[in-house]
């Protein structure tokens, strides 16, 4: 028989237990929070309605010009050699499905690189790359489907490595490209030192008001490339973040490693759906709240809205084409 002692011991483990049982179905099953908004527009005027069930702070961003894509792709193949390892790319693609979800947008659906070569030829979509290099199916230093995907209208948000520098050989092997972004932009043009960006970029306000705070400058763009915007930090004449018209496309470029900053600037790039053609018509509403809230603004044209909660620690989104 067990000494009282030890039936002590076994009973507070058994309420322990139990309590850490109850504790996890709690936390699983309980959502405190709850978020929305709703638009409505009548001629030029927006009303928009806020709700949360708890105080946040709240942005509205209206602009013009912003992205109309067919869908959303990211590129992830374990049987192609890349810059990033597949863990880490893995893990990022993971957590990037969830900042989706967050912003009421559809996820990003997963294509190997034979799945990209298929895609390239319908230039009415996005896709994302964050292995820091192209597959062989549409890059090498002969093949220039990936380039003229993007100048024919294609959408290619990158991350996690430098833009041009290297291609897979026909052995499945990187192989070094000299002068980075030539082949995108005509000249030289992307960073290959590790570096943080201090000073704000020339159009840091809109990053502000999308609360894209990445400030990684490897693989970063060259600051003035022409028809470029420039929404996060820079030094040395690179930006940590670059959205760049090429011909009739763009390329996001978002310079440093694949954390958490990132992330969300990617996340809120894409599911916003800014471009750098939104400069000079970009108007921004913040607050804080709880409960409910609501108000109204004046547009004109067509027009993009993307509300989101929760300032540099985003909790909702979602966006109204309007």
């Amino acid at each position: 028989m067990l000494s009282t002692d030890r039936r002590i011991i076994v009973i507070l483990f058994a309420m322990l237990t139990v309590l850490l049982m109850i504790g996890q179905g709690i936390a699983y099953w309980a959502n405190p929070n709850s978020f929305d908004s709703d638009m409505d527009r009548t001629g030029d005027n927006v009303e928009y309605t806020l709700s949360s069930s708890a105080a946040v702070e709240y942005s509205i961003t209206v602009f013009e010009n912003g992205t109309d894509l067919e869908g959303i792709y990211v590129y992830y193949d374990e049987e192609v050699a890349s810059y990033q390892p597949h863990s880490a790319q893995k893990r990022f693609i993971e957590r990037l499905m969830l900042e989706f979800d967050r912003r009421n947008a559809e996820r990003p659906v997963i294509v190997d690189a034979d799945g990209i070569a298929d895609l390239m030829t319908n230039v009415d979509i996005g896709i994302i790359v964050v292995s820091g290099i192209l597959p062989p199916t549409v890059f090498s230093n002969t093949d220039s489907t990936a380039v003229d995907w993007v100048k024919g209208g294609g959408v290619l948000y990158w991350a996690g490595g430098v833009l041009d520098s290297s291609y897979i050989d026909a052995d499945g092997q990187i192989t070094m490209l000299p002068d980075p972004g030539t082949r995108f932009f005509g000249f030289p043009s992307v960073n290959t030192e590790n570096e943080r960006g201090s000073v704000p970029s020339d159009d840091r306000d809109i990053g502000r008001m999308l609360s894209m705070n990445a400030d990684g400058l490897y693989g970063g763009l060259k600051i003035a490339i022409p028809g470029t915007l420039y929404p996060g930090f820079q030094d040395d004449g690179f930006s940590s973040i670059s959205l760049a018209s090429v011909g009739n496309g763009m390329v996001a470029v978002f310079g440093g490693s694949l954390d958490n900053a990132v992330r969300v600037s990617l996340a809120q790039t894409v599911c916003s759906g800014i471009t750098p053609d939104v400069r000079g018509s970009i108007e921004c509403v913040t607050g804080s709240f709880q409960g409910s809230h609501s108000g109204s603004t004046v547009v004109s044209g067509s027009v993009t809205a993307y509300v989101y909660y929760g300032g540099t620690h985003i909790v909702y989104g979602k966006r109204f084409s309007l």
